[in-house]
């Protein structure tokens, strides 16, 4: 998580998503140790006190099970508009299971506290049919939409970390003693992490801003492609440039000019697209002449540095807004 957090990413909605699964899921294992340790010690905690933190436990275990599904939604439908009725009918079944996990306090249907301590009423394992019911519905939405997967694999990848969650919630049922879910929700996050979330997936390692798969994921976002100005921009005689001058030092001019577009375009969402080609993306429309002078300026002093006599500047490529707007352009 330390990592991820730290890590580049590019404003998209399903990084988003994926953030939100991270602190469900950090919360519910830290609410789950806390949770436990109370009702190991529970004759040191008030009553309120116990009811508390365990019906927090059970909100967030729901919660959980939900953000996921949430996930292979978005995953599925990254190249369409989302449809808030579908996302509000399949919010339902959470919020109906919650106010029953909430109404426990009074029936106790759920879980109840006496001189014993902790005990599990006689629905508890109602809470795993919101796990089976949303990993089943990501796995319906998943196949429905499987022509719509940015890439093909990504399909199967899908399939796979909701039947590691399946698995993990039958074999919760049939180990009761043994705390399975846990273990079973970070893995299926490490799963994801690797397929889909890896930052090192989006980050060009010559110049150390994102690449080409880190645009495409933009550009098949539709919130985020609606919100943003492009500019394209490449470095003249790069061919030239690239067949006299040793590699470190090519690689070398393209992280200058990615650095120097960082600074003084002020924004860190810079893709590379390979031969000297690069794209900058703004959330509002921006004057990038100015930020081409300051470029070239930097450009020019480097290449004076290193005794570079081959002409290298910098060229802006514009796109009509009204052509961005065609589904060609995806």
């Amino acid at each position: 998580m330390l990592h991820y957090f730290t890590s580049q990413h590019i404003s998209v909605r399903v990084h988003k998503v994926f953030f939100a699964v991270l602190y469900v899921e950090f919360f519910t294992i830290l609410i789950d140790i806390v949770s436990s340790y109370f009702c190991d010690h529970f004759e040191h905690f008030s009553y309120e006190l116990l009811v508390f933190i365990n019906l927090l436990f059970y909100i967030l275990f729901l919660l959980r099970s939900y953000v996921f599904f949430i996930y292979s939604y978005v995953l599925s439908n990254r190249t369409i508009r989302l449809k808030k009725e579908r996302v509000i009918l399949a919010t339902i079944p959470l919020i109906i299971l919650e106010a029953f996990v909430i109404s426990t306090v009074v029936n106790k249907y759920i879980f109840y506290i006496d001189e014993n301590g902790f005990n599990k009423g006689r629905y508890n394992y109602a809470i795993y049919i919101c796990l089976f019911f949303y990993v089943f519905l990501s796995i319906v939405v998943a196949i429905f939409n499987r022509k719509k997967f940015h890439r093909k694999k990504y399909f199967a990848y899908t399939i796979l970390f909701n039947m590691v969650l399946f698995i993990g919630g039958i074999v919760r049922i049939l180990l009761p003693n043994y705390l399975i879910m846990d273990t079973t929700c970070v893995l299926t996050i490490l799963m994801i992490y690797l397929c889909f979330e890896n930052p090192e997936l989006y980050i060009d390692r010559r110049t150390s801003s994102f690449n080409y798969s880190a645009l495409n994921a933009l550009l098949f976002d539709d919130r985020a492609i609606n919100r943003t100005s492009i500019k394209g921009f490449y470095l003249r005689n790069y061919r030239e440039f690239h067949g006299f001058i040793e590699d470190n030092l090519v690689d070398e001019l393209l992280r200058v000019v990615a650095n120097a577009v960082k600074i003084y375009g002020k924004t860190r969402n810079i893709f590379y697209i390979r031969r000297g080609g690069f794209i900058v993306c703004y959330k509002e429309q921006k004057d990038f002449s100015q930020v081409q002078k300051e470029v070239t300026r930097y450009l020019d002093e480097y290449k004076r540095m290193h005794d570079i006599k081959i002409r290298t500047d910098l060229a802006i490529i514009e796109l009509d807004e009204e052509l961005a707007g065609l589904s060609s352009f995806y």
